[in-house]
C-alpha cells in the first residue's frame, strides 16, 4: 500500500506536544519578565501597591528570565541528546552522574587495597586507613585550636550580608565575598546550630580536613605514590590550616579540585568515562567562586596530556575529552548559577565587580612579579627556614637527577603543577587581573605531592646513606611543622582577611552603654566584626560608618585627656582598654 506523503501536524506527536508546551511556557516567562506586564497582571488579580514594591526589592524579572532561559536550554538539550522528553534528559543526567560517582568510589577502594610499586612496600587496607586516619585526626586537632577565634573582617562581612539574612540573600552575588556554595553550607550549619563561630567555620573545617585524605588519594591514584608524606604536609602546613578555619570557600575549592585530579587517573580507561562527574565537580567549584576557572583549566590541561601519554593521541584526547568536558562544565555552571543570576539581577555583579576589572597590560606586567613574590611568601609563611631549605635542596637535586633517571611520578607531578600555574597565569594575562594571594591555595596540595615524588625518587637510589638521610629529614620536617603549629601557634598573629581581635569586647562595651545604632565611627577592618558581635548581644544591626579623615582626635574615657593620633588601617575609635573607640556626640 502506498503511504501518504501528507505530513502529519506536529501537534499530533505527543513528544512534540511536550516540547511545544515547554517553548510556550518559556516564551510566556520571558514576556511576563517585563515589569510593566507582570505588574499590570498582578494588579488586575489583586490590586495592591505591594506588587510594584516587590518588583523593585526582589528582582522578579531576573528570576523569571532565568527560569525561561533554563526551560529553553533544557528543551534544546533534550533535542540534541535525542531524549523523548525534557524530563528524560534530567533523569538521564542524574543517573549517569550517580553511576559514575559509584564507579569512582569503587576505584578509590581498589586503589587503597593495591600494593604501592613506587616504594616496593605492601600495606594492608587497614594499615593504610589507620595511618591516614591518625594524620587526619592530628590535622583536625591543629585546626580546632582556632575554631572559636574572633571573627575576621571577610568572615563577618559574609555572615552579616548573606548568612544572617533570609535564604534569598544566600544567592545574591553583590560582591566577591559571597562564595555561594560555601555560604549555602554556612547557612545550613548556622540554622541548625546557631550563629556561633564554630558553626560558621564548620564547612571550611570539614573541607580542610577532608583535603588530607584527598591528597593521599590523588597521590596514589593519579601519581602512583604512597601519599602519606603529602598528607602529613597538608595536615601541618600553616597556610592550609589558616584557611581551613577561615569561613571562606578556599578550602572547599581546594577539595573539589583535588577530586577532579583524582578523576584524571580513571580517564585513560576510555573516552568520556567520567565527564558527568567532572562537570558536576567543576560546576560546584565555579559556584564556590568564579576564580575556580584557574585550577579547572589546569586540571583539564593535565588530563588532556594524561590521555595523550596513555592510550590516546593528544589530538584524540583534545577532541574527545578536553572540548566535551569544558562544554559540560560550562553548561553545569550556567545551570547552577541561574538562581544566582536571578537573585543578583543579572551577571553584572558577577562578571564586573571591582576585583576582576582589567588593569591594563603594563600594570599587569609590572605587578605580576610582585604578586608572585607575595604569593610565595604567603604560602610559605611561618614555615621554618630549615624546612624550606630541605625542600628546595631535594627539588634541585631531583631536577638534576631526572636528566638521566626517568621517574614517572616525579615528572607527572611537576608537569601537573606547572600546567596549573601556567594555565592560571595565561588566563590572568588574558583577563589582565591580579587576584588575591590566597587564590593560589589550591597549589599547596600539589606542592606537597611534588615534594613526596622527589623524596620517593631519592629513595630509589642505591645509596643507603641517601635513603637514611632522606627519611630522617622527612620525619624531621613534619615534626618541626607540627611542633611550630601546636606550641607557637603563629596563626593567632596573622592579619589576612582583616583581623580585629578586640571586636567582642568593643561590642560588649557598646551594648553596655546602650550606644545608638548610628553612633559608631570605625575604619577597616573593624566594622563587620563589631557589627557581628553587637548583633549577637543586642539582636539588632549596628551601623558602623567608615573613617575617611587622615587624622582624628580621640577622647580617652578614662583620663578625659585629648590625644592626637594618625589614622591606621586597623584603628578603632573609643577606649575599652584593648582598643579605642570614639562615640560621636550627636548634639
Amino acid at each position: 500500500m502506498q503511504q501518504s506523503n501528507v505530513q502529519r501536524p506536529i501537534w499530533t506527536n505527543p513528544h512534540r506536544q511536550q516540547r511545544l508546551m515547554w517553548f510556550f511556557l518559556a516564551g510566556l516567562a520571558i514576556i511576563f519578565a517585563i515589569p510593566d506586564v507582570h505588574n499590570r497582571l498582578l494588579q488586575a488579580i489583586y490590586p495592591t501597591p505591594l506588587w510594584a514594591e516587590l518588583s523593585r526589592g526582589v528582582p522578579t524579572a531576573s528570576l523569571i528570565i532565568a527560569a525561561g532561559c533554563f526551560l529553553a536550554a533544557l528543551l534544546t538539550g533534550s533535542r540534541l541528546a535525542k531524549q523523548r522528553s525534557s524530563l528524560g534528559l534530567i533523569k538521564s543526567a542524574f543517573q549517569t552522574t550517580a553511576r559514575q560517582a559509584v564507579d569512582f568510589l569503587h576505584d578509590i577502594l581498589a586503589n587503597i587495597r593495591r600494593t604501592n610499586t613506587s616504594t616496593q612496600k605492601s600495606r594492608s587496607a587497614f594499615t593504610q586507613a589507620a595511618a591516614i586516619g591518625l594524620v587526619t585526626i592530628a590535622g583536625l586537632g591543629l585546626r580546632l585550636i582556632y575554631i572559636n577565634a574572633p571573627m575576621r573582617y571577610d568572615e563577618a562581612y559574609t555572615v552579616n550580608e548573606y548568612v544572617d539574612q533570609s535564604w534569598f540573600f544566600v544567592a545574591r552575588y553583590t560582591d566577591p565575598n559571597n562564595h555561594v556554595l560555601h555560604t549555602l553550607a554556612v547557612k545550613v550549619f548556622t540554622t541548625l546550630f546557631g550563629l556561633q563561630e564554630a558553626a560558621i567555620r564548620m564547612p571550611a573545617l570539614i573541607a580542610g580536613c577532608l583535603t588530607i585524605p584527598a591528597v593521599w588519594l590523588v597521590a596514589r591514584m593519579t601519581f602512583r605514590l604512597d601519599g602519606v608524606f603529602a598528607a602529613c604536609l597538608i595536615a601541618v602546613w600553616p597556610y592550609h590550616i589558616f584557611y581551613s578555619v577561615n569561613a571562606r570557600g578556599y578550602s572547599l575549592l581546594t577539595l573539589l579540585c583535588l577530586l577532579m585530579l583524582a578523576l584524571c587517573s580513571q580517564q585513560s580507561r576510555g573516552p568520556t568515562k567520567r565527564i558527568g562527574l567532572f562537570a558536576l565537580l567543576g560546576g560546584l567549584a565555579n559556584l564556590t567562586m568564579p576564580t575556580a576557572i584557574l585550577p579547572i583549566a589546569g586540571v583539564i590541561a593535565f588530563a588532556t596530556i594524561y590521555h595523550g601519554r596513555a592510550d590516546w593521541t593528544l589530538k584524540k584526547s583534545f577532541y574527545h575529552f578536553a572540548i566535551p568536558v569544558s562544554l559540560a562544565i560550562a553548561g553545569t555552571t550556567i545551570v547552577l548559577y541561574l538562581p544566582v543570576i536571578g537573585a543578583s539581577n543579572g551577571i553584572a555583579s558577577i562578571a564586573g565587580n571591582q576585583f576582576v576589572k582589567p588593569i591594563g597590560f603594563q600594570g599587569f606586567l609590572v605587578g605580576l612579579p610582585v604578586h608572585i613574590s607575595d604569593s610565595i611568601s604567603a604560602i610559605f609563611r611561618d614555615v621554618p627556614f630549615i624546612c624550606i631549605s630541605f625542600f628546595l635542596l631535594i627539588l634541585v637535586f631531583c631536577f638534576a637527577l631526572s636528566i638521566r633517571l626517568k621517574f614517572e611520578p616525579f615528572q607527572a607531578s611537576v608537569c601537573c603543577f606547572g600546567l596549573l600555574v601556567g594555565s592560571s597565569l595565561l588566563i590572568l594575562f588574558v583577563k589582565r587581573v591580579l587576584p588575591f594571594e590566597r587564590t593560589w591555595l589550591f597549589l599547596v596540595p600539589l606542592l606537597a605531592i611534588v615534594f613526596e615524588a622527589a623524596l620517593t625518587m631519592l629513595l630509589r637510589l642505591h645509596s643507603e646513606f641517601v635513603r637514611i638521610f632522606v627519611r630522617l629529614w622527612a620525619v624531621a620536617a613534619v615534626t618541626i611543622l607540627l611542633m611550630v603549629n601546636a606550641s607557637y601557634q603563629p596563626i593567632w598573629r596573622w592579619t589576612e582577611t582583616g583581623y580585629f581581635p578586640e571586636a567582642r569586647r568593643c561590642a560588649e562595651f557598646l551594648f553596655e552603654y546602650q550606644v545608638a545604632r548610628s553612633q559608631v565611627v570605625a575604619g577597616v577592618p573593624v566594622g563587620p566584626p563589631l557589627d557581628f558581635y553587637f548583633r549577637k548581644l543586642a539582636g539588632r544591626q549596628l551601623i558602623v560608618r567608615p573613617v575617611e579623615l587622615p587624622r582624628y582626635f580621640v577622647i580617652d574615657r578614662r583620663t578625659q585627656e585629648p590625644s592626637e593620633r594618625l589614622l591606621e588601617q586597623r584603628a578603632v575609635l573609643l577606649s575599652t582598654g584593648a582598643a579605642e573607640i570614639l562615640v560621636e556626640n550627636t548634639h
